[in-house]
């Protein structure tokens, strides 16, 4: 049986054996064979479920895969994993047989040009296999009631699992070392030291930084972050510094910007502007963008920068309300209000009450209140959200029954509330810790 091959390595139904009390009949070993097909079946369903959850996994377990910048990465490899060994194990291939696929690849490559070690990608495989066999088991038991049975049929499967996992971080663990022998002499890699070392402090030399990066560092400068949520196989992270060059190229005033890709999906760019630029990407497109504000030299290097990853981080938190291109000055007060998210989003929810429903009407009370605390005056607020005067009088009077107490005595606090939910939106604020 050509199916049960591919599960069974020499020796394993002997060890079955040990498991039952006899070796499995050709019967038995039908219904082994048959049993796996069915739960491999019955997980190809859920492939993007599960891949999420592999890459949360493996991102909780190893350090260097929980960079955001790897994330699309990451969740690609996991992706094309499982539906691989899934396929696999429906059509009976053996698991040494198994491909390495693209973004697995990609993965090898990232995380050399992050300077993390191959054990990361190793130890992430492991993480992975010891996972998966936790899902399968369990999918194995809901079919299999009697556990020698049970366990009998998962020893063939562990034996599978094993060969195609040991066969993968062969090829990807070359993959690597090859990698990092192309990477560290390219100029890539020189550039990614120096900027990193002006991050961190441990560059100082503006002159010979300079002349390295191509870029002056005593200038004024506006800092960028790009990423996009996805990997796309076969991109590299010279696509995506082309694609940045792209979308910054219409507001560049004649200066060399400095771009740097951290992965085929995020990177940094330094623009020599005095203030920051309104960037409009072209519709359909996925890239998402935060901007820093202007500051000069090295200092200013440096704060922009840390501007601009601030602001990404409220774009993050925003999802789907949030804009494709994010800027720090309009979100700088919601980046100092979100240093602690989980309390955040608690005091939203204490200070709003029932006015945090997902309803029509608790929506229009919000935005009423927010009009009134931004511009101070019912006739200001009136003329903003295009009613009149004597409406905004009646919905403040009807929030604050709602609330149980009248607006004004703290009305700091109740903007503050608002001015969350309108930057985050109404979905990650009643999300639970």
């Amino acid at each position: 049986m050509k199916i049960l091959e591919a599960y069974a390595p020499a020796g394993s139904y002997g060890a079955a054996a040990d498991l039952v009390g006899h070796v499995p009949t050709p019967a038995d070993q039908a219904a082994i064979s048959l049993a796996v097909q069915q739960v491999a079946s019955d997980l190809a369903d859920h492939v993007g479920d599960l891949a999420r959850e592999c890459a949360a996994v493996c991102a909780r377990g190893v350090p260097a895969l929980g960079d955001k910048d790897l994330l699309p990465t990451l969740l690609a490899s996991c992706e094309a994993s499982v539906r691989d060994m899934l396929s696999m194990l429906q059509r009976g291939v053996p698991g040494e047989s198994a491909p390495t696929p693209p973004s697995s690849q990609a993965l090898a490559h990232e995380l050399v040009h992050l300077g993390a070690d191959v054990k990361d990608i190793l130890q992430g495989y492991r993480i992975g296999q010891a996972w998966f066999q936790e899902v399968f088991a369990r999918g194995i038991a809901e079919r299999v009631n009697q556990p020698p049975e049970m366990l009998a049929t998962l020893l063939p499967f562990t034996h599978w699992l094993f060969a195609y996992v040991n066969s993968v971080c062969e090829r990807l663990a070359r993959e690597f070392d090859e990698e990092r022998r192309r990477w560290l002499p390219t100029a890539a890699a020189l550039r990614q030291a120096v900027i990193c070392g002006l991050l961190d402090g441990t560059e100082d030399d503006l002159e010979a930084a300079s002349i390295t990066l191509a870029y002056d560092l005593r200038r004024t400068h506006v800092a960028l972050v790009a990423w996009r949520d996805t990997h796309v196989d076969g991109e590299s992270e010279d696509d995506f510094a082309a694609l940045i060059r792209r979308a910054i190229a219409p507001v560049l005033r004649g200066g060399r910007p400095l771009v740097h890709a951290i992965s085929a999906t995020a990177g940094w760019a330094w623009l020599p502007l005095a203030q920051p630029p309104t960037l409009r990407l072209p519709a359909g497109s996925n890239l998402r963008i935060a901007i820093g504000s202007a500051h000069s030299g090295l200092d200013g290097f440096r704060r922009t920068h840390t501007e601009a990853l601030q602001a990404r981080r409220v774009a993050e938190l925003g999802g789907e309300a949030a804009t494709r291109v994010t800027q720090f000055r309009t979100v700088e007060l919601a980046a100092l209000l979100l240093a602690d998210v989980d309390a955040a989003r608690n005091f939203v929810r204490d200070e709003l009450g029932p006015l945090a429903e997902h309803t029509e009407s608790a929506a229009r009370l919000r935005e009423t209140l927010l009009a009134l605390c931004q511009h101070g005056s019912l006739s200001a607020a009136a003329q903003q959200l295009g009613v009149h005067h004597n409406t905004v009088i009646y919905r403040t009077k009807k929030a604050e029954e709602l609330l149980g107490r009248p607006i004004t005595p703290e009305r700091l606090r109740l903007h503050a509330a608002l001015y969350l939910v309108d930057v985050l939106g109404l979905d990650d604020i009643t999300r639970r810790p």
